[in-house]
């Protein structure tokens, strides 16, 4: 066993990605699946000993929300929740955590060509603020904007995965109305995109559509992975109207952050389309760039400023722990 400076972890929705930070150096990463785990100590020793590493200390990026500044509660799993407390007693204890889209942001920053796929050409504005966005199990969604006085980019979270929906067209709004009778929606007043265009919706969405076209006996365990079985029916209408959704709230994202630095893609279910080479730039397009020409207006500001954001897909597993190394060394810890 041998010590290192800090063990770094990108605990997802699904998986946990972990490895050594020593001398300023990542080392080679392991990926666990967290339902393997009981409780995230298990987790972390069976990380440590794998890697060969006594008396590790953590610096951890996850989904979740905080209850206090000692107890986080990660998301997608209810049985985990971290608690520096007992982390210390079992005698690993965590430096720090943060939001995992916001390690994926800084670590976004510092990808070359050879990390990225360029999906949608434009023009990026030089030091314009940029915008990191994952559908998987559910949407992130930061902005990094340049400060000057600092000479360098600096990170913001959001909530914006969780933007209402706004349907454009009379197919979008059915499909909205159908996914909203499907449900138990309680108190909730409205969907939001994670509904429609992230891992938790594409089966709401794959299930709406086959109910407004008459296809009633279709497998619901399939839906429930929809993207593995592209031979079901009404598969390539859903894949199309889960692009428009993307591409609408990518819209709506981008005007509320001004992110004409350009539009940076991530997580598992765009990763796996992109995989799979189903990445519809037509139907993504046709609602990302589909903002109106306000009444009066003779020049299409906005849709020409959206016309120039190039949008690029991630193309690594690792951006998470490149951001946690970034955040170290910068001191950007929130």
């Amino acid at each position: 066993m041998s010590t290192c400076d800090c063990l770094l972890a990108d605990i997802g929705g699904t998986h946990a990605r972990i490895a050594t930070y020593e001398g300023g150096k990542i080392g080679n990463p392991i990926i666990l699946d967290i339902s393997d785990f009981d409780h995230p100590v298990d987790l972390f020793a069976h990380a440590a000993e794998k890697l060969g590493i006594s008396k590790p200390r953590l610096a951890i990026a996850s989904t979740g929300h905080e209850e206090s500044p000692d107890v986080l509660h990660a998301a997608n799993n209810s049985k985990w929740t971290l608690s520096k407390k007992v982390f210390q007693d079992k005698g690993v204890p965590i430096d720090f955590w943060v939001n995992d889209f916001y390690a994926t942001s800084y670590g976004a920053l510092a990808l070359g060509h050879d990390d990225l796929e360029v999906l949608v050409s434009g023009k990026a504005r030089p030091y314009g603020s940029k915008m990191i966005t994952g559908p998987g199990t559910g949407i992130g969604l930061a902005y990094a904007d340049y400060i000057k006085e600092l000479e360098r980019y600096r990170v913001r979270e959001t909530f914006g995965g969780w933007f209402p929906v706004s349907p454009v067209s009379e197919e979008q709004i059915l499909c909205i109305r159908t996914i909203r009778s499907m449900k138990d929606m309680g108190g909730q007043k409205h969907l939001g995109y994670e509904d429609v265009c992230a891992g938790r919706g594409l089966p709401s969405l794959y299930t709406a559509v086959c109910k407004i076209h008459g296809y009633a006996n279709f497998e619901k365990e399939a839906a429930k992975n929809i993207l593995s079985y592209p031979d079901m029916p009404m598969f390539k209408e859903t894949l199309r109207l889960f692009h428009e959704f993307l591409g609408l709230f990518t819209q709506t994202a981008a005007l509320a952050g001004h992110a004409w630095g350009g539009v940076y893609l991530d997580g598992g279910v765009i990763q796996k389309i992109c995989e799979k080479g189903l990445f519809d730039v037509n139907a993504f397009t046709s609602t990302f760039h589909g903002n109106p020409q306000p009444d009066g207006q003779k020049e299409m500001i906005v849709h020409e400023a959206l016309l120039n954001v190039p949008v690029k897909r991630i193309d690594t597993d690792y951006s998470a722990l490149s951001g946690l190394k970034i955040i170290i060394e910068q001191g950007a810890k929130t």
